[in-house]
């Protein structure tokens, strides 16, 4: 069992964000198949297919309004900085080793969540991050390529779609079910008037990950 454990990769796994993906000159990650949602920024790349990308410029420029800063003050700025700080003392991409960093560092703070509170300094490291383009796992590891509706007789007539996998390994670049070491799936597609979404859930809702370095 030792021996087996030594040898089990790790099950690390990221999503990309980029331009919304084209297949015979149309663009087809649209609203109907879960895409371009109104927050969206972009749709996820498929990395084992060469869609790659990358961050042209070396700074990213940000700034605190009025607004905010009546709002949170001081202490909001400070939770801003520190969520900018962790992505500066990150070293070079070149250097970087998935391997010094746990699999999973979140702890769920029950009190906030009833409260419906969210972290600041999370929520801005967060869309930092979409902003560099690195996209959230846990939507886009099963997502739809594809939606037909046959003729029918029935009201409304049944879907049905092509799933697809938009997570993956950051070692070998292959797709991956993986998140953090824990298995995912989707246990349903929700089809909506005007959207279609894949529900994705851990195989396992007990399983919190790993979080050894």
């Amino acid at each position: 069992m030792l021996l087996l454990g030594g040898l089990m990769p790790r099950a690390h796994a990221f999503s990309l964000i980029g331009p919304y993906a084209i297949a015979g000159g149309n663009v087809w990650q649209v609203l109907r198949l879960g895409y371009n949602e109104p927050s969206d920024i972009g749709g996820p790349m498929n990395v084992a297919a060469g869609e790659e990308y990358r961050w042209n410029t070396p700074d990213i420029f940000y700034a605190y309004d009025a607004p905010f800063l009546d709002f949170f003050g001081t202490r909001g700025r400070e939770e801003i900085e520190k969520a900018v700080k962790i992505i500066n003392d990150l070293p070079p991409a070149s250097l970087l080793n998935v391997d010094d960093y746990p699999m999973t560092g979140e702890r769920i703070n029950f009190r906030a969540a009833a409260l419906g509170l969210w972290d600041l300094r999370s929520t801005a490291l967060s869309l930092t991050l979409e902003e560099m383009g690195l996209a959230s796992p846990e939507r886009w590891v099963y997502c739809l390529r594809n939606r037909g509706v046959p003729p029918s007789q029935l009201t409304p007539p049944p879907a049905f779609f092509n799933v697809i996998r938009r997570n993956f390994d950051p070692v070998t670049a292959a797709e991956s079910p993986y998140i953090n070491g824990r298995l995912w799936t989707y246990i349903a597609i929700f089809d909506g008037p005007v959207d279609s979404i894949a529900i994705n859930q851990p195989v396992d809702p007990l399983d919190f990950g790993r979080f050894d370095p």
